[in-house]
């Protein structure tokens, strides 16, 4: 049993302390782990007598293994913790200086020891000592361009750890720029340049994250066989050349203001590619449209004129300077130099993709009471909206394409609505759906769309689903048939539905009779 040792004299504790051993054991078998053991007595007295009695640190063994032989042929060898001089000032004693062969061998090797689980060493860049780092998995391309700035780079130490290599080299003068030095960053991550207040970690250093030793790429040239003085030799034409090859990437304020220039550029594409997509066509009803647009305008306000060349220029080109001159004279402001000369900067915004465009005309017009409306516009609205059922081969595209056109569109929706009303097959509510129907069918396209919701307000529905059964029923009947979701006159997304002659009836014939029934003969084609 170990027992706290007491004065022989004054049988009082003794305050020296006592180092218990691991393989020492109590009476109990329990085993005591290393650990100093101090008698009683204050703080102070623990602390002093620990400070003064504990064992001396360990020594670097990487360190002391390459250090006198690194120094006797000039370099300066620093003692590492994994990969870092845990040395206060290391690059005055280190860099600036060199430590004499005395200051290695006592003083330098147990440098920051305490509990260091990996020993390092490294060469400090002194007396002209310069490191290139190539940082990266794939490092042979990289090599292989340093050669071509380089020559003799095959000749220099050359230390290989987790990644990439490390090349040593000297500056002629012996001396260790500042300027030299290329930051991992400067180069895209791919190497950088060691030359004045750091050091080069080389072997054995052990890599502190993968637990394996530094390597040197040939074990006949090392800074142990090749004194610093013969290191090849590296130039500021060769550092300024290794900027030029290796340049650094772009910051992420540069990236940001190409990215921003390229959206620009985009959007004036999209906004030029509109424009092209939305020109005048020729139809003369929209020039009529957007004249009265702009008549809505005071020709008076320079703004105003400015915008309409603008906009005739880039909807119409050439074609719309006569409507911009006709109202333009109605200003007494007119004049026909200044006419030629704003025209000439709105045609050449016009190509570029920019300037105001004939929305703002509109937009500034429906403020003054203009119905931008195409409803007013028969014809234009049929040359718009008339193509949805020119294509494919659907029976909803046959319907609609084989609706009578002009004053026989509606005898056809009258003899349908005739037939309709002498079926069994359907019951109020579906006829009443089915006059709706029939008072919101456009002549143009030779269909209708109306809004859902209101169809079930207008007919009496208590909800969509009562709708939804009613149009079941048309189309069971064979009156009606449901063509594709898109938008109607209000811009509300909704189904559209054809009318059907009866079954091997043409809508002549459906005409015919029901001309006949009303004591009326119909004019044929």
């Amino acid at each position: 049993m170990i027992t706290i040792p007491q004065d022989s004299t004054t049988g009082t504790t003794s305050a020296e302390p006592i180092l218990i051993r691991a393989e020492e054991r109590l009476d109990s078998g329990i085993i005591i782990p290393a650990k100093w053991v101090f008698p009683e007595g204050n703080r102070k007295q623990r602390r002093a007598s620990a400070a003064t009695t504990r064992k001396a640190p360990s020594r670097n063994v990487a360190f002391d293994h390459v250090a006198a032989p690194l120094h006797a042929l000039g370099y300066s060898p620093v003692p590492l913790v994994g990969k870092i001089p845990r040395i206060t000032e290391w690059t005055v004693k280190f860099c600036q200086s060199r430590p004499t062969s005395d200051e290695i061998a006592n003083e330098w090797g147990r440098a920051a020891r305490g509990k260091v689980r990996f020993d390092g060493v490294g060469i400090a860049c002194h007396s002209g000592v310069i490191f290139i780092d190539i940082d990266v998995d794939d490092w042979l391309p990289v090599y292989t361009r340093l050669c071509e700035i380089i020559p003799n780079l095959d000749q220099c130490p050359a230390v290989i750890g987790r990644r990439g290599i490390k090349l040593m080299l000297r500056a002629a003068d012996g001396i260790n720029h500042r300027e030299w030095n290329i930051a991992l960053a400067s180069t895209n991550d791919v190497l950088e340049i060691l030359a004045h207040g750091r050091q080069g970690v080389i072997a054995p250093t052990l890599h502190p994250k993968t637990g394996k030793p530094y390597i040197w790429r040939n074990e006949a040239v090392t800074p142990m066989t090749v004194p610093a003085a013969e290191l090849p030799v590296i130039s500021a034409e060769h550092v300024a050349a290794i900027r030029t090859a290796f340049p650094p990437a772009a910051k992420k304020s540069e990236v940001k203001a190409k990215l921003a220039e390229k959206a620009v550029a985009v959007k004036a594409e999209t906004r030029k590619a509109a424009r092209e997509a939305t020109r005048w066509d020729g139809h003369p009803d929209a020039m009529r449209r957007c004249v009265a647009a702009l008549e809505r305008l005071d020709a008076d306000a320079y703004a105003s004129w400015n915008i309409a060349a603008d906009a005739f220029a880039s909807w119409a080109g050439d074609a719309g300077r006569e409507a911009w001159d006709t109202w333009s004279k109605k200003s007494a402001k007119y004049d026909p130099a200044a006419q030629d000369a704003q025209w000439a900067k709105s045609m050449a915004r016009a190509a570029e993709g920019v300037g105001s465009g004939m929305g703002a005309i509109v937009a500034m017009a429906v403020k003054l009471g203009f119905d931008k409306s195409l409803r007013a516009w028969p014809t234009l609205y049929t040359s718009r909206h008339g193509n949805r059922v020119q294509h494919g081969d659907s029976p909803f595209e046959n319907a609609a394409a084989a609706m009578p056109k002009g004053p026989k569109f509606r005898e056809a929706l009258n003899a349908q609505r005739r037939l309709a009303w002498m079926s069994d097959a359907l019951t109020p509510r579906d006829l009443r759906l089915l006059d709706w129907l029939h008072a919101f069918a456009n002549e143009g396209v030779g269909f209708a769309w109306p809004s859902e919701r209101r169809l079930a307000e207008l007919i009496g529905a208590p909800n969509e689903r009562a709708l939804s059964q009613s149009m079941r029923n048309l189309v069971r009947a064979g009156v009606i048939v449901v063509g594709p979701f898109q938008s109607n006159p209000e811009k509300k997304k909704t189904f559209s539905y054809a009318f059907l002659s009866p079954e091997g009836k043409t809508w002549d014939e459906v005409m015919n009779w029901q001309s006949k029934c009303s004591g009326h003969e119909v004019e044929q084609d």
